[in-house]
């Protein structure tokens, strides 16, 4: 290719020195037809090469991208009716399978009556930090009328007006009120810090249980597993009656684990299904 490249430059360069620069011959269509056959065997070179560079391959594959069809449940779910046929055109969002529904239901109804029960253990967290409140009022009142008293026997008996036994004993039930004070202190912080416990403004247990209620209304609609997009359904593999995440395989070894239920493949789009295949030297 080099070589007729050099070859196709120089006879050009040849037929503009002789016919336009130094005009040694006048241009007739004698000269050009002579010019073109002298030219015609380098452009047959470079048809030659052509056949030797370009791109060829003996072997071809034609992948057609599908979109694999998994239920999204974390239990094994059994498959209680097939909406869909093998080779049949379906629109995003449309029903393909429906899993059984009855496990679903119960996790959220159970989460709905404890995130009832949270949001009314919430109303007694601030009832009992009312009633720890005024515990703890009532506990310093009984603490300072004590004390009142103590100071008034310890005056006494300096001055020799009231028994020791009086004195020793108003010394005790002061430093009785004096722990009870500091009881109820501690209750009501405690009780405080329950009712305060909150992430963006709702009570933490209210939260969990509302993320716990949304986790199990997501698996409740993942129950009806739908098409992804607009396409064709190939390769359909589910039947009613299988059960999702408890396929196994062959092998009894260590690797011997459960996979999820393969349903089928969703091939995109409105064409015609092609399957991949190969294309070889000499067939289509």
């Amino acid at each position: 290719m080099t070589a007729a490249i050099l070859v196709l430059i120089a006879e050009a360069t040849v037929f503009w020195l002789v016919f336009f620069r130094l005009k040694l011959l006048r241009l007739s269509p004698t000269w050009v037809v002579i010019f073109i056959f002298i030219m015609a065997p380098v452009f047959v070179v470079f048809l030659i090469g052509l056949r030797f560079v370009t791109p060829i391959s003996a072997n071809a594959t034609i992948i057609q991208h599908t979109i694999q069809l998994i239920p999204r449940l974390p239990d094994p779910t059994p498959v209680t009716a097939v909406l869909v046929e093998e080779n049949t055109m379906v629109k995003k969002d449309q029903p393909l399978f429906q899993f059984d529904r009855r496990p679903y239901e119960y996790q959220v109804r159970q989460t709905e009556a404890q995130l009832a029960a949270a949001k009314q253990n919430v109303k007694v967290l601030r009832n009992n930090v009312e009633i720890s409140t005024k515990n703890a009022l009532k506990a310093k009142l009984e603490h300072d009328f004590i004390a009142y008293q103590k100071g008034l026997f310890d005056k006494l008996a300096q001055e020799g007006a009231a028994r020791e036994e009086d004195v020793i004993q108003w010394q005790t039930r002061a430093a009785t009120a004096e722990a009870t004070m500091d009881e109820m202190a501690g209750e009501l912080e405690r009780a405080r810090l329950q009712y305060q416990s909150e992430i963006d403004g709702v009570n933490t247990s209210v939260a969990n249980l509302e993320a716990q209620l949304q986790q199990a209304l997501y698996y409740l609609d993942n129950t009806t597993l739908t098409a992804p997009e607009d396409g064709r359904i190939v390769n359909l593999q589910v039947r009613s009656g299988m059960v999702s995440g408890t396929r196994r395989r062959r092998n009894r070894g260590p690797d011997c684990r459960s996979r999820p239920l393969f349903a089928g493949d969703l091939l995109p789009g409105e064409s015609e299904i092609r399957a991949a295949r190969s294309i070889r030297r000499g067939r289509a």
